[in-house]
């Protein structure tokens, strides 16, 4: 429909995993059962691993053709990011790097959501002294931890959000695919 405006490919491809997990699903099943050597059943898996192949190759083919020309608007999405609560978990892992259990500080950040979703403002928009409030913990190092951005940059682990990690993503696919 016209005004749709969610990507419509990266939704197609999405529908695909099915399909694909079928094929795997398929292939798994067929060799559960096989003795020592081959067998004539295994005649029928290059029909599973020919659909899964060709499935994925044209999808990856789409998912570039629809990265190349996407027009992403920074402004917006980084508004569309104010006031999400994404970034709850990092402040309590901030508390838990302030030796607080987990748990606790699960219990803090769950009260200062509360708050924020009464006052209708977002974990970003809260000053040191209103986080210190909840927790004397907080320090003044808290307030650029809990920027989306931040939030963003921390995820450096493999698959993460981090830039530097995008970017080692993209790279390695890059070799991989093209």
């Amino acid at each position: 429909m016209p005004q749709k405006k969610n990507p419509d490919v990266a939704e197609l491809i999405r529908g695909r995993v099915g399909k694909v997990y079928g094929a795997l699903m398929g292939s798994l099943t067929m060799l559960k059962a096989l003795p020592l050597s081959y067998n004539r059943d295994l005649q029928e898996d290059k029909t599973f691993l020919f659909d899964g192949l060709d499935t994925v190759s044209s999808s990856v083919r789409l998912m570039k053709l629809m990265l190349e020309s996407a027009v992403f608007q920074p402004i917006k999405m980084a508004e569309k990011l104010a006031g999400d609560f994404s970034n709850a978990t990092d402040l309590a892992d901030y508390l838990v790097t302030k030796d607080l259990p987990f748990r606790q500080a699960h219990e803090v950040v769950g009260k200062i959501v509360r708050y924020c979703i009464e006052k209708h403002i977002g974990i970003e928009d809260l000053t040191l002294p209103q986080l210190q409030e909840f927790s004397s913990l907080f320090g003044l190092d808290v307030i650029a931890k809990v920027k989306p951005i931040a939030v963003m940059e921390a995820r450096t682990s493999y698959g993460g959000t981090g830039s530097s990690t995008v970017i080692k993503q993209i790279e390695a696919a890059k070799k991989k695919c093209f």
